[in-house]
């Protein structure tokens, strides 16, 4: 007994802690945030980016650099996972592997036509004519047994003519069969009249007419109002946790034409109460130069879209106005 107690101990000692890793982990997903940061610049026709996120003290890590050819690391612990192999050149070993090499026509070796090997060769050239007289006489004979065998093999086909009551027969039977056939095909019809082509477009009229009086009911209805409010209001909050906590944008800014770049000065100027302290740009009247710095910085909170997803999900109004989308299709 005291075994059986022991085992039940470790088993629920190992599925409490468990548990509890699971309970950490998650715990760890939902309320540390994924940090994120980035930066750009463009001068002249000559521009950068690069961008960083974060997660767990930069346990995970993914960076994105414009430029670079291995321009996304991927880091988890350290390692990297996502590692490019490079490609060698097939075409610069063969380079590097010849370039020592020079031609040397002594080198070529030519085969020895003296001695035995020339004599074989003159006996194989008077050989050509008694093979040649050998290849016709061969195809000479061939087409006269050919056409002997076939003469024998042909048998002496007897033309039969039938007679004319035997082919009404045919004719009969064939008649038949397709009567039979254009009646299978008529049977699973309906007997039903097909409606004329002003009947059709008062039907898809109507039907539309009536599809769009339901939508009007839909969106006056108390339902959409309240549904559509949670929206508004969840979406505030979702870009609210999304969006960079800083970032600012500085700048010079001057076109070719001294008037449109006071008409972005202008526009600059009215927008100053809304943009805030985030974007500075100062307008160049003397020469064309766009020349933006950008950084941004950030962090997103996993349970914030979580509760989002949950209470829009959830709410009765919600479902009920999809019931209501659902019933009019």
């Amino acid at each position: 007994m005291a075994v059986f107690l022991t085992v039940l101990k470790v088993i629920g000692i190992v599925l409490l802690s468990i548990l509890g890793l699971a309970l950490f982990i998650l715990l760890l997903v939902l309320f540390v945030p994924i940090r994120y940061e980035g930066n750009g610049y463009y001068k002249e026709k000559d521009y950068d980016a690069f961008a960083k996120v974060t997660w767990l003290l930069h346990i995970v890590s993914v960076r994105y650099l414009l430029k670079e050819e291995d321009n996304l690391i991927i880091k988890i612990f350290g390692i990297r996972f996502n590692k490019k192999k490079k490609k060698k050149d097939l075409y610069d070993e063969e380079t590097e592997e010849d370039e020592d090499y020079i031609f040397d026509p002594e080198s070529i070796s030519l085969p020895d036509l003296s001695g035995s090997s020339s004599e074989s060769i003159k006996e194989e050239a008077l050989s050509i004519p008694d093979q040649k007289e050998e290849i016709k006489e061969a195809v000479t004979q061939k087409p006269e047994e050919e056409a002997k065998e076939e003469a024998k093999e042909e048998p002496k086909e007897e033309s039969k003519e039938k007679p004319e009551e035997e082919l009404k027969e045919e004719v009969k039977e064939e008649q038949d069969k397709e009567t039979v056939k254009e009646k299978k095909k008529h049977k699973f019809k309906d007997d039903k009249p097909e409606r004329s082509g002003e009947e059709k477009k008062d039907s898809t009229s109507k039907s539309f007419y009536d599809k769009l009086k339901a939508y009007i009911e839909i969106i006056k209805s108390d339902s959409f109002k309240n549904s559509f409010e949670l929206c508004k209001k969840q979406i505030a909050k979702l870009l609210k946790a999304v969006l960079p906590k800083r970032w600012n944008i500085d700048g010079t800014l001057g076109f070719d034409d001294p008037a449109t770049t006071g008409k972005v000065a202008a526009i600059y100027g009215s927008l100053i109460y809304f943009i805030g302290d985030h974007i500075h740009i100062t307008a160049d009247f003397d020469d064309p130069v766009i020349d933006v710095k950008a950084d941004a910085k950030g962090r997103i909170f996993i349970i914030t879209l979580v509760v989002v997803f949950i209470r829009v999900w959830f709410n009765k109004n919600i479902k009920k106005l999809i019931g209501m989308l659902r019933s009019v299709d």
